[in-house]
């Protein structure tokens, strides 16, 4: 969710086509970390020069045992598969992963749509991961294409979120998903990446504490919807949940501001103030 001098924020198009025919000029040593998330995450070095092209669909991954394994962005069509991936999901899974609504079956179906349209816009990079035919996992980085600014200056920290279909669990898929995801910041040159998760859910938390994100507090979002849209635009949802909130890093020299954004976030976010919002 993003804060409320987010109101200047522009289309992800934008800044996708300012990087289009740019080649990664990352230092050597993210480029070096960039070296270690692609070996980590099987991804080859052609795949990655293409990751910030909304164009780029399809994206192979490395399987040790010969299956077929790739990432898809998400773009026109794919509403079958997310209700694919969305009927292999328990209750459980569905409840720590809810930025659809998915008790409601046409809600969803129209949140998908709307998942969609942001994906071929360049306003998320939000992916599906197939294992053979089927979609296994979900993940995305809601925001990437989005800037706002902070203390006049400009700030990208999208919000990333990753649901795993329950048969596939403790296989590691997950971490690949997550391993991509970071690849993608660093191919956008983000400053950093957000999460949240839920407290109860520790074994993910360890997981992502492993990927280097960094916990810096606790951050009460709104269930249903897309995390990244504006606490103004969240006066119809009613449930809530405070969570875990987590930053991974990508710009080293502008640490500081993240950190500084994030915690401003979490004052406005958690206080009794923005409560009113919900009543």
């Amino acid at each position: 969710m993003r804060p409320e001098n987010s109101a200047g924020s522009s289309q992800g198009s934008v800044l996708l086509g300012r990087l289009a025919n740019r080649a990664y000029s990352g230092t050597s040593e993210s480029n070096g970390v960039v070296q270690r998330l692609l070996y980590q995450c099987g991804l080859g070095e052609d795949s990655f020069r293409k990751l910030h092209q909304p164009s780029a669909r399809c994206f192979p991954l490395h399987s040790e045992n010969g299956r077929q394994l790739a990432v898809q962005r998400l773009q026109k069509g794919d509403e079958v598969h997310l209700e694919d991936f969305s009927c292999q999901l328990s209750p459980r899974s569905k409840e720590l992963f809810s930025p659809y609504p998915w008790a409601d079956l046409r809600c969803a179906r129209q949140a998908f749509q709307v998942a969609i349209r942001r994906s071929t816009e360049g306003v998320d990079a939000a992916f599906l991961l197939f294992f053979e035919e089927s979609p296994i996992a979900h993940f995305v980085l809601w925001g990437a294409g989005k800037t706002l600014s902070f203390r006049g200056d400009p700030l990208t920290i999208p919000t990333l979120g990753i649901a795993v279909v329950d048969r596939m669990h403790g296989r590691g898929f997950g971490k690949r998903c997550i391993r991509f995801l970071q690849l993608v910041a660093h191919r956008l040159e983000v400053d950093g990446v957000e999460l949240t998760v839920a407290y109860q859910n520790v074994k993910a938390a360890r997981v992502y504490g492993g990927c280097e994100f960094c916990e810096v507090g606790t951050l009460r979002i709104p269930l249903g919807v897309d995390p990244s849209i504006s606490l103004d635009d969240c006066a119809a949802v009613n449930d809530w949940r405070d969570e875990r909130h987590m930053v991974y890093i990508v710009a080293d020299k502008r640490s500081q501001m993240v950190y500084e954004h994030l915690l401003l976030k979490e004052c406005a976010q958690n206080s009794p103030a923005s409560h009113a919002i919900r009543d």
